[in-house]
Parts: structure tokens; sequence; C-alpha cells
């Protein structure tokens, strides 16, 4: 997937203010909004790092108005891990793509990597 090289290239910050590192996290997640009425699908998104509080992704649509909901991550043991989460940010890329950040409502420190 072209798009998906293009935003995950390395660019490194100016200035480093992260003191959590964010990995590298490639896979399909899927967004359950917290409006269970059905109105909205759950949206398909591509994860491209992570961290303990958020992910950083790729959409085919724009996930601003979802608000609050539970990321569904893959795990190694086949079953999806449930995280509540928001979404934080979505701006567009063009070509109908978006990216963001889904933020996590409490921190996941099983996603956690330390700076040196």
């Amino acid at each position: 997937m072209h798009i998906m090289s293009e935003v995950t290239r390395e660019r490194p910050p100016r200035i480093e203010r992260r003191r959590i590192m964010r990995s590298t996290y490639r896979t399909q997640a899927w967004l359950q909004p917290a409006d269970e009425t059905g109105a909205i699908r759950s949206p398909l998104i591509h994860t491209r790092d992570l961290d303990e509080v958020g992910v950083g992704y790729i959409a085919r649509q724009d996930l601003s108005a979802l608000g609050d909901g539970i990321l569904f991550l893959p795990s190694g043991n086949g079953r999806p891990v449930r995280v509540p989460c928001r979404v934080r940010r979505s701006r567009e890329l063009g070509g109908g793509w978006f990216e963001g950040l889904i933020e996590f409502i409490n921190p996941q420190p099983m996603f956690a990597t330390r700076r040196a």
C-alpha cells in the first residue's frame, strides 16, 4: 500500500518531546463507535505506531465525528484486545485517506517502550 509507506516514512522530530517511544505497529484494527444505534458503521483502520496512550492510524474515512469508542486490536492468541478510546485527531492526507491519533481512555502499559 503506497499511502502507508508514504505516511510511515521516518521523519525525526526537531525536538523529541515524548518520554515514551512509539513502537511501529502495522496491522488492521476496528473501531466500534460509542453510538451503538448502528448509524455509524465500525470503520476499519490501518495502524502505524502505538504507545501506552494511543495509536496512530490511517483510514479511508474521516473519523473525527466518532468521538468515544472501543478499539479492537489483534493479539497473538486470536482474540482482539478491546481498548476504550477516543478519536483525538483526524486530518485529510489526500486521495481519500485520513491520518490521525486514537487516544486510549486509560494508559495501556502493555504497549509501552521506555526511552533510554
